[in-house]
């Protein structure tokens, strides 16, 4: 599994030697690393390098865990996802997004703004040089996301996501990108029933409260980046974000969170929760 992640500014930040912010921002992945090195199991190797304002993670797939050899989705991206036979890829492709998304929703509260691309592919470290398909691939991604998103190569959801338990994935109807749904993975972390629930199974409210809190730091930060957005092109990049901020409001009314979203509801919405193959089939094409 190979991530390529750009943090928007970041150049500025390297330029001022803001050992501080640098410090800050290199914690944050850390935690990345060392949350997907817990659940690696058969996945050894887990490993982040860090480039110019480019973040790269890298995490092997052992053959004895893949898929077997005429269907390895690393070796050769078919596409047949009725075959899906290991449920360990999955597992460890999903915990991977999810602590990723934690990660970009505390960027993101810290003001840094992130876009990104995931694939699986061949990939090779040696002493002093890292290459291979996964790479070029990831990198090709982040590219692509071009706003503050981190996107999925497809082929990853065809052959690897069964949709029997959530995925948090999100696809943009206006150019077929899959990508990371970090505001909901940070909400499911905050309203877990095991960690908020009350004496009766009721979601605590204090739980709830602490979300909206967050939530409108966010909401505050992407308002910040709008008003300080002067060229046409970086502007775009924000107004995108707002508008996937608001689909998530306006999606969570019933927990009250439509009064943080910043603009009116869309009156056709750009955005889908992926939850099903057959959503998959209708948004992205073969």
């Amino acid at each position: 599994i190979v991530t390529c992640v750009d943090i928007l500014g970041y150049k500025e930040v390297l330029r001022r030697d803001d050992q501080e912010e640098i410090r800050r921002i290199e914690i944050e992945f850390q935690y990345f690393v060392e949350a997907n090195i817990q659940k690696r199991a058969n996945f050894p190797d887990f490993r982040c390098v860090s480039y110019t304002d480019n973040f790269l993670f890298f995490y092997k797939l052992s053959q004895e865990a893949g898929k077997s050899a005429d269907s390895d989705a690393a070796g050769n991206m078919t596409g047949n996802h009725a075959g899906i036979s290991d449920e360990k890829i999955e597992n460890v492709l999903l915990g991977h997004i999810s602590s990723l998304a934690l990660t970009q929703f505390d960027l993101v509260l810290h003001n840094h703004f992130v876009r990104g691309g995931m694939t699986i592919g061949g990939f090779e470290k040696g002493s002093t040089i890292v290459s291979g398909s996964g790479l070029l691939e990831a990198h090709d991604l982040e590219e692509k996301a071009v706003h503050p998103r981190i996107i999925l190569n497809p082929a990853i959801v065809r052959d690897y996501i069964s949709f029997s338990r959530p995925a948090p994935l999100v696809v943009d109807k206006e150019d077929q990108r899959i990508f990371i749904d970090f505001l909901s993975v940070q909400m499911k972390e905050w309203l877990d029933p095991e960690k908020g629930a009350g004496e009766n199974g009721d979601m605590d409210l204090t739980y709830l409260k602490g979300f909206r809190s967050v939530l409108s730091g966010i909401r505050a930060n992407i308002e910040k980046a709008l008003e300080a957005a002067a060229d046409s092109r970086v502007r775009e990049k924000y107004v995108w974000l707002q508008e996937y901020f608001d689909f998530f409001c306006y999606s969570n009314q019933a927990l009250g969170l439509d009064g943080l979203a910043i603009k009116p509801m869309a009156e056709k919405e750009r955005f889908l929760f992926m939850k099903s193959w057959e959503d998959f089939a209708a948004c992205v094409p073969e």
